[in-house]
C-alpha cells in the first residue's frame, strides 16, 4: 500500500503545482508584441472574403492597426470601443474593426487616423480586437 500512497502523493503535488503556474501566468499585452501592422480596410476585407484564411492569418495575434475612427463607444462592462471605418459606405451599416480598449478612459476625437495594437479575437460582422493600446 506504501508503494502506491509515496508516488500518487508526489504526482498530486507536481499537478497542483502546474495548475498554480498555470492559474497565475501574466496576461499577454499587446504592447510588448510587435504586432503584424495592417489596415482596418485590408483586414476587414481579408475576413469579409475568406474568414478561415484570415483566421490563420491574424487569429489570436497581435496586430497592428491603422484607420480612421468611426465612433467610440462603450460596451456593456464599461470599456471604451473604438471602431475603425473597414470599408466605405454608411457608417451604421458598412463593417468595421472593433478594438477593445484596455484604458477605460480613451478619448479619440471621430475622423482621426490612428493605429491600435491589439489581439485578434475573430470576425462577427466586424473583425473583433481585445486589450488594445493607442500605438505612437
Amino acid at each position: 500500500m506504501k508503494r502506491f500512497l509515496f508516488p500518487t502523493v508526489i504526482l498530486l503535488i507536481a499537478g497542483m503545482a502546474v495548475a498554480y503556474l498555470f492559474w497565475n501566468k501574466p496576461h499577454r499585452k499587446a504592447e510588448q508584441e510587435a504586432g503584424i501592422p495592417v489596415t482596418a480596410q485590408a483586414l476587414y476585407a481579408a475576413y469579409k472574403s475568406d474568414e478561415k484564411a484570415a483566421d490563420n492569418l491574424y487569429l489570436n495575434k497581435v496586430l497592428a492597426v491603422s484607420g480612421e475612427l468611426v465612433s467610440q463607444e462603450k460596451n456593456q462592462d464599461g470599456q471604451a470601443v473604438a471602431i475603425l471605418r473597414g470599408e466605405p459606405g454608411d457608417d451604421l451599416l458598412a463593417g468595421g474593426v472593433m478594438c477593445t480598449m484596455r484604458d477605460k478612459d480613451v478619448s479619440i476625437p471621430p475622423g482621426a487616423t490612428i493605429m491600435l495594437k491589439g489581439i485578434c479575437t475573430g470576425f462577427a460582422n466586424d473583425v473583433h480586437l481585445t486589450d488594445c493600446v493607442l500605438n505612437k
